[in-house]
């Protein structure tokens, strides 16, 4: 199983989701790795209904993108940003 993604030492972290991995390279502490798999377990995406709301947000630069209800694009962006770390 380690040949197959790429496990060539110890510790080495991989995280899985909707059949993709990523894997860690981050620090070593308890801190650090809880930090980063708080990140991807959560929302790739969230919803916010005002401007305020929008510039509340403590991130690099915000993305705006706006979609109808139930619109497949909606579910393609979300697939895509679940694989942006940086984002």
């Amino acid at each position: 199983m380690g040949e197959k993604f790429g496990v060539k030492g110890f510790p080495t972290l991989k995280f899985f989701r909707n059949g993709q991995h990523s894997e860690y390279n981050g620090g070593r502490t308890e801190a650090t790795i809880i930090a980063w798999l708080t990140k991807k377990l959560g929302p790739a995406s969230v919803q916010v209904s005002s401007e305020a709301e929008i510039l509340s947000k403590k991130a690099k630069g915000p993305v705006v993108v706006f979609f109808g209800s139930e619109d497949e694009q909606y579910n393609t962006f979300l697939n895509v940003a679940s694989n942006f770390e940086d984002l």
